[in-house]
């Protein structure tokens, strides 16, 4: 996450984090669908990790 103080975006607590193309990279490298057996399962974990706290970071309620 890219920690910047810009007007009109949601500060949690001292920092304001927004999403980055790294962000991005990290979904589509745990995407299930790269894999297979039992990395697939965790690559299902990982992507709705990924996919959960992208929704918390971007979320307009503050």
């Amino acid at each position: 996450m890219e920690v910047l103080k810009q007007p009109g975006i949601p500060e949690f607590g001292c920092l304001t984090l927004l999403p980055t193309p790294t962000d991005m990279s990290l979904a589509q490298k745990w995407h299930p669908d790269h894999y297979d057996g039992e990395e697939k399962k965790k690559a299902e974990k990982m992507f709705i990790d990924i996919a959960a706290a992208k929704e918390v970071l971007t979320d307009d309620v503050y």
